[in-house]
């Protein structure tokens, strides 16, 4: 994002929600899609016992995948407010035979995330929790303001949702937002100024 901020390139696809949004005097976002993210964890994690009666709760007795610190702030405000945390549960690696079969087991206990796109690429070995989190996610193409309403800014938007549609065809929950809904992303910026959790509002709505 900083080398778009400094026209070293003139796009990016980043991931909604944590872009920018109305307020940014640079860069706007266009969106693309919308989909909801989803909790897994590995086959046999004890989570599925639970059946669809697993909550919040416990999904709060295990550690979530680690993120970058600040790298995607709406998105950790939404797993803290299911009261979810992150880290693996050790501060450094472990050293030595036992210590690292202790890493992995631990790691094999992980609560992770996944899109529906993302999902079928981890085959048989994730399984998705019944449980939605309080938010969307998706693309939006990065540009400069400047650059909004130019010829090729709108042709690559258009190549980037052919792609998704194509994936959306075959991907339940997964929707591809059209060339009308130029603004969507200015109109969520005054949306979380209603939402005293942090979390997109418009987002939030769209998940049951």
């Amino acid at each position: 994002m900083h080398l778009l901020a400094l026209g070293v390139i003139d796009a990016w696809v980043a991931s909604y929600p944590d872009v920018p949004c109305g307020d940014d005097a640079d860069i706007v976002a266009i969106p693309l899609s919308r989909m909801p993210m989803r909790l897994v964890v590995n086959q046999g994690h004890p989570l599925l016992a639970l059946g669809s009666h697993v909550t919040f709760a416990d999904v709060a007795q295990y550690a979530c995948w680690p993120l970058p610190d600040g790298a995607f702030p709406q998105f950790q405000a939404a797993l803290q407010h299911c009261g979810l945390c992150q880290g693996s549960g050790f501060a450094t690696p472990l050293s030595g035979r036992r210590g690292r079969q202790e890493q992995e087991g631990v790691e094999d206990l992980l609560v992770g995330f996944s899109t529906p796109l993302a999902l079928p690429l981890y085959g048989e070995s994730v399984v998705e929790l019944p449980l939605k989190l309080p938010l969307a996610v998706g693309d939006a193409l990065m540009i400069r303001r400047e650059f909004r309403d130019s010829p090729q800014a709108h042709d690559l938007a258009s190549q980037l949702r052919q792609r998704l549609r194509k994936l959306a065809s075959t991907t339940p929950d997964v929707e591809v937002l059209e060339d009308s809904i130029w603004s969507g992303f200015e109109a969520a910026a005054a949306l979380k100024e209603l939402d005293g959790l942090g979390v997109g509002a418009s987002g939030a709505s769209k998940i049951h």
